[in-house]
C-alpha cells in the first residue's frame, strides 16, 4: 500500500510545482523504456520524490490498472533490507491482482509457501505470474533505502532483475523507481531501456 507523502516541504519544492513535469514524458506512454527513474536531491527538506510517487500510485490504481507499490523509506530508524524486496513486491503484486490465486493456484499453494523462498524463486513466481497479467505498474518508492551498506549493489542487482522481466515481457510492464541521488552510471546511460530524469531542490548557499 502506498504511504503518506510527508509533508516537510515548501510548496514550490513540491514535484507539482518544482519543474519535474515539464521534464517528464506523457504519463507512462513509453514507446521503448520500460523504466522511468526519476530522482531528485531535496536538501534537508523530505524528498519530493516520494510525494510524486504517492501521486502516481494513486492516480493508476483509480484507473484500475494492476500496480503495485513499495516504498523503501519508512520514515524510521529502521531501513528495509534488499533481501526483503523481492518477496514484499511478491506480495504486494498479489494483493493487487486477488484473482490470480484463482486463475494460478498451483503458484500461490500454501505448499509452496510453506518451503524458504531463495530470492530466484520469487523472481520465478513473479515471472510466471506476470504470464497471467494483461499489464502491470510498478511503482517502486526510494530503492535506495534498500541499501544496507550504501555500496550501490544491491540496488544494482534489483534493477537488474527488474530489467530482466521487462525484456521477457514487453511493453506489459513499466516501472517507476524513484531515489534521492541518480541512477548509476551504467542504467543512466542505458537509453534503450531506462529514462533517467534528475531534478534537484537542494538550496545553493
Amino acid at each position: 500500500m502506498a504511504r503518506q507523502a510527508n509533508e516537510r516541504q515548501s510548496a514550490k519544492d513540491r514535484w507539482q510545482n518544482n519543474g519535474i513535469q515539464e521534464l517528464l514524458p506523457t504519463r507512462f506512454s513509453l514507446r521503448q523504456q520500460s523504466i522511468l527513474w526519476v530522482s531528485g536531491d531535496s536538501g534537508n527538506q523530505d524528498p519530493w520524490v516520494t510525494g510524486f510517487s504517492v501521486d502516481v500510485f494513486e492516480t493508476l490504481r483509480t484507473e484500475e490498472h494492476v500496480v503495485a507499490s513499495i516504498f523503501g523509506h519508512t520514515g524510521t530508524d529502521e531501513s528495509p533490507q534488499a533481501a526483503d524486496f523481492q518477496k514484499i513486491l511478491l506480495a504486494r503484486i498479489i494483493e493487487s491482482a486477488p484473482n490470480l490465486s484463482i486463475d494460478c493456484p498451483e503458484l500461490l499453494s500454501l505448499r509452496r509457501f510453506r518451503r524458504p523462498l531463495t530470492p530466484k524463486k520469487v523472481w520465478d513466481i513473479i515471472d510466471s505470474l506476470l504470464l497471467h497479467l494483461k499489464s502491470l505498474f510498478l511503482v517502486l518508492d526510494r530503492i535506495d533505502a534498500f541499501e544496507a551498506d550504501g555500496d550501490g549493489l544491491a540496488m544494482i542487482n534489483l534493477v537488474q532483475e527488474l530489467l530482466a522481466l521487462a525484456e521477457k515481457h514487453g511493453p506489459k510492464i513499466k516501472i517507476l523507481i524513484t531515489t534521492e541521488q541518480p541512477p548509476p552510471r551504467r542504467f543512466e546511460q542505458d537509453q534503450d531501456r531506462v529514462l533517467s530524469i534528475w531534478l534537484s531542490t537542494r538550496r545553493k548557499r
